[in-house]
């Protein structure tokens, strides 16, 4: 099961255009859905998929935080990796490496840390293999670090205010390439064109 941009603060948060009432806050409500996909879709495996943290202030906290949207597949027993996305290292709490650690130390985690010289944090690859007496390679997952904010500026009251996405690197597409076995790889006017 993939689970993406939960968005989770330190606090509760405000619902925004709940279908139902929504009492409790966005984290009981989010938290309920997934409770009830959980048991009835009963995965094997969990990914969340980035901007588990809200940041924009909020997530000041990360360990918090990170136990709190964890907190459903490890009480399932259910094995879960993560990748980041813009806004988990948003907030005061730590760079993206420290929340890898936060993370390794949760029952469950999958997550690593991946190459020291690799753009990133969080770069890894995760074999699925089956339950059977057979363990049959099944599937093959590639987790990639996209970053945050390739740019932006200061204003004037010293906030980071970004401008523009950023976006995997060569360096990450040449260790992506190397893990996966791609036979033949060119570099073309400063993109890649991959032959197979």
């Amino acid at each position: 099961m993939q689970i993406a941009d939960l968005h989770f603060s330190v606090d509760a948060g405000p619902c925004r255009d709940p279908s139902t009432p929504c009492d409790g806050g966005a984290y009981a409500y989010t938290e309920s859905l997934i409770e009830r996909t959980l048991d009835t879709e009963r995965p094997d495996l969990v990914v969340f998929t980035g901007d588990q943290l809200n940041g924009q202030g909020s997530s000041w906290d990360p360990a918090s935080v990170l136990a709190k949207f964890a907190a459903p597949v490890i009480a399932r027993k259910i094995p879960w990796a993560a990748v980041f996305g813009n806004h988990d290292a948003e907030d005061d709490g730590g760079t993206r490496r420290d929340q890898l650690r936060m993370m390794q130390g949760l029952p469950y985690c999958l997550v690593e840390a991946g190459p020291e010289d690799v753009h990133g944090a969080g770069n890894y690859v995760l074999k699925v293999w089956s339950a059977d007496a057979s363990k049959s390679h099944l599937l093959t997952l590639y987790f990639l670090d996209s970053g945050a904010y390739a740019a932006g500026f200061l204003d004037w009251f010293g906030f980071f205010r970004p401008t523009e996405y950023d976006y995997l690197h060569e360096d990450q597409i040449d260790w992506f390439l190397q893990e996966s076995g791609t036979p033949c790889k060119h570099h073309v006017d400063g993109g890649i064109f991959i032959r197979y």
